[in-house]
């Protein structure tokens, strides 16, 4: 949200990256009510180019009616959907490419499995 905040980002991330740690970011910064995925921030674009970072996205399904945000429903189902890899500086819209690759994803993956409604 400020320059500051983004440098300590870079500064942060490159210290974990160098001593062997992945970064996990949820780009969307919370859950949709509706299921449609919410605009991507720019900080995971700027974060992931600054460093030429390999993106492995990721589409959660379910996450929201198994995981609420101050319990876990037991019993329910997660799916998980790994999409094809890439790195950030292969192309200069990804950030924004992903986001409508990911709703697609999702909105099929809900459509072919109806417990997840």
């Amino acid at each position: 949200s400020s320059k500051a905040s983004l440098i300590k980002l870079v500064r942060d991330s490159k210290s974990m990256l160098s001593r062997g740690f992945k970064i996990a970011m949820f780009p969307e910064g919370t859950r949709s009510k509706d299921r449609k995925i919410l605009r991507f921030k720019m900080g995971a674009k700027f974060l992931a180019d600054r460093l030429d970072l390999k993106i492995q996205p990721i589409v959660i399904i379910n996450s929201s009616n198994t995981f609420g945000a101050k319990d876990v429903a037991f019993g329910s189902e997660v799916k998980v959907v790994f999409l094809k890899s890439f790195k950030s500086k292969e192309r200069d819209s990804w950030l924004i490419d992903l986001r409508e690759q990911m709703q697609k994803v999702y909105d099929k993956e809900v459509l072919e499995n109806k417990q997840y409604v």
